[in-house]
């Protein structure tokens, strides 16, 4: 984006969205793992539970 200083000067503005996209790519894989990991934790908490749940009263 060019403007104009009304004295016959110019003044350019350049934007670069390089370090913005670096930084949605780092999101987007914590974000990733963070999802796999809670995966995890849930399935291995159903199993358990649905293990004990399942088991023989021994009681």
């Amino acid at each position: 984006m060019t403007l104009d200083a009304g004295d016959g000067a110019k003044v350019e503005l350049v934007a670069d969205a390089s370090d913005v996209t670096q930084v949605r790519n780092g999101l987007r894989a914590v974000l990733a793992g963070s999802v796999l990991v809670t995966l995890l934790v849930a399935l291995g908490a159903v199993s358990f539970v649905g293990g004990r749940r399942c088991a023989p009263w021994t009681g």
